[in-house]
């Protein structure tokens, strides 16, 4: 009987990259990520809503006739 040499060096090199220490980094990434953009979304909203702002008081400048542009701050 002989043993395969892959065998005895398999256990000790792949931990790193195929088992758990993976799965956490990729665990704590996503967790991060996640909270990060729950974080950011009341900017987001308040970016979109004052973008749709400008825009509608574009598009009532332009009905009325008034050709001055919004000044954006």
């Amino acid at each position: 009987m002989t043993r395969n040499a892959e065998v005895a060096t398999a256990t000790t090199d792949g931990c790193l990259f195929n088992g758990c220490v993976t799965l956490c980094v990729l665990l704590l990434v996503t967790v991060v990520s996640a909270r990060i953009w729950a974080e950011t979304q009341p900017d987001r909203d308040e970016a979109k809503a004052r973008s749709d702002l400008y825009a509608d008081v574009e598009t009532g400048q332009q009905r009325l006739g008034r050709t001055e542009r919004v000044v954006e701050s």
